[in-house]
């Protein structure tokens, strides 16, 4: 046919069996399935996307692909602190971030060790999650609220990134979810963070009385 017709949704489909076959020629390493793999299989397949998807918006996607790339390590995991810091302002920044970028910032996440991830979850970029959250939850795609719930509890969470974000409340709602899983994990993330939410233990006891003084 004259037009190529491209389902978008296939893109993560397309990283994971790109990644996949990448991480057969390297065993020794976890290849970076969800951003390398994905940028190049992008770029050819951007021109065959479906013409209802508008140029600008195919731009913006793939710059944000490109730069996120530049962000990560072959692992997934975020580079360092300069890298956390810039991609805080990507994920804060861009706007109308698609399920395809929220995978892939999930995957970085999901990848990075704990002493980065304070960063990340002490930022307004936690709104951001939180959205994503209320969203998949509303649209009852479970497996991501899932995969959100996860993440979340890879976070350090402070009570005031909680509150501030909001997503201490869309959490909490989710433990009256309908389905087990998602229920299941908002009931453990909501037991981690009490502890994050109840008041510091007294260092010590109370002093005890003095003795009576000798006769």
């Amino acid at each position: 046919p004259s037009a190529c017709v491209f389902d978008p949704t296939v893109v993560p489909l397309v990283a994971c069996c790109a990644g996949f076959c990448s991480s057969l020629h390297h065993p020794g390493r976890m290849a970076n399935t969800a951003v390398r793999s994905l940028s190049p299989w992008l770029r050819p397949l951007s021109s065959c996307l479906v013409s209802s998807t508008p140029l600008d918006v195919r731009a913006g996607r793939q710059a944000f692909i490109d730069r996120l790339a530049d962000l990560t390590n072959q692992d997934d995991s975020i580079g360092g602190a300069t890298q956390m810091d810039a991609l805080i302002e990507l994920v804060g920044a861009a706007e109308g971030l698609d399920s395809t970028a929220e995978h892939l910032v999930t995957t970085a996440l999901m990848a990075t060790p704990t002493t980065l991830l304070k960063r990340f979850s002490h930022s307004a970029a936690l709104n951001r999650v939180d959205q994503w959250l209320t969203n998949s939850s509303a649209g009852n795609q479970h497996e991501r609220t899932v995969r959100l719930l996860d993440l979340l509890r890879r976070l350090p969470m402070s009570l005031k990134s909680l509150q501030s974000s909001g997503v201490g409340k869309t959490v909490n709602k989710l433990r009256k979810a309908s389905e087990e899983s998602v229920k299941s994990a908002a009931i453990a993330l909501v037991k981690d963070w009490k502890e994050v939410a109840a008041p510091p233990a007294e260092s010590s006891a109370a002093p005890a009385a003095a003795a009576p003084a000798a006769a």
